[in-house]
């Protein structure tokens, strides 16, 4: 029988901080809890949350093997439902997660390596910012307005919509709102193991693959990108400028 029991978390190293407590954000602790990686979850909203409607009919056919990877019971397709997936994910790690905090800045400590990030909270009608860290790393799970994605610092890793919404950009989103959910829970337990890989190696977080997950990875190849798309244009603007001068 499946269980949600762990291995209590190491409080000798610094935690990882995962922002956004969705699919991408709730696999991802999963991972780190059943690896006793130290970490924390920043979620904007408060309970109770609403859940985006639609049935079952969502397409995450990675689900069976993930669960079981997590070591968390599958009772088939037919009860699982988007509020019932995002329950399961949520029991386990529930107590690591921090509502109400939206991550407004994230800074980094150019002597530690070390990340910071300050948020805002919103409550009784009033605006507080307040603190927190150090975090060896910053995960961001927080959608296709990723503010993690803005950052873009080396440390900084990407998973679910907030990688995606840039990859594949030729086909306009189709393929991240048609599989997003089951990209982001990929995404999320192949980040988690190579997080816990290094962890458990006593190497850095720091070392991991950067193309796939980093944040500045990612600005840098969108820049890329523009660029081309630029040089293309405007050779065929001189292309054209040239043809009507001979004509």
């Amino acid at each position: 029988m499946a269980t949600s029991t762990s291995a209590p978390i190491k409080s000798n190293s610094h935690p990882v901080a995962i922002i956004g407590a969705s699919y991408a954000g709730l696999t991802l602790a999963n991972v780190l809890h059943l690896n006793s990686i130290p970490y924390v979850i920043y979620e904007s909203k408060t309970p109770p949350f609403s859940f985006i409607t639609g049935g079952t009919a969502f397409n995450i056919p990675s689900y069976p093997s993930i669960l079981m990877k997590l070591n968390l019971e599958y009772t088939g397709v037919d009860c699982e439902t988007r509020e019932n997936v995002i329950c399961k994910l949520w029991e386990r790690v529930k107590g690591n997660i921090v509502c109400g905090k939206e991550i407004v800045k994230m800074e980094k400590c150019s002597s530690t390596n070390e990340f910071f990030l300050h948020s805002l909270t919103r409550s009784d009608g009033t605006r507080k910012m307040s603190s927190c860290g150090p975090f060896q790393c910053v995960v961001g799970a927080d959608g296709v307005l990723s503010k993690s994605r803005k950052a873009a610092l080396p440390g900084i890793y990407l998973i679910g919509d907030a990688r995606w919404v840039n990859d594949r950009w030729y086909d306009l989103g189709y393929r991240r709102i048609s599989e997003g959910a089951d990209l982001a829970m990929v995404d999320a337990v192949e980040l988690g193991e190579k997080i816990a890989g290094v962890e458990l190696a006593g190497a850095k977080v720091l070392d991991l693959d950067k193309k796939k997950f980093c944040a500045s990875e990612k600005w840098l190849q969108k820049r890329r990108r523009q660029i081309i798309i630029l040089v293309v244009l405007f050779a065929i603007l001189a292309g054209n400028v040239t043809n009507n001068r001979l004509a």
